[in-house]
């Protein structure tokens, strides 16, 4: 079962660094942005950011 998943992103490992292979300062950006966006959407007010936007929505 653990091949399964390993493959496809062993797959997209391997394009990614071949995308941007080398650059070490666009890996280390990529990473914070990733990191900052995570820590949003799994941080304390995203729940209270969750429910402003489910209830614009219905409005």
């Amino acid at each position: 079962m653990v091949n399964q998943f390993s493959s496809p992103l062993k797959n997209l490992t391997e394009q990614f660094d071949k995308l941007i292979g080398g650059r070490l300062w666009l890996k280390v950006i990529i990473a914070l942005a990733l990191g900052v966006l995570l820590g949003i959407l799994l941080g304390p007010d995203s729940v209270n950011l969750y429910n402003h936007i489910n209830r614009a929505s219905r409005d």
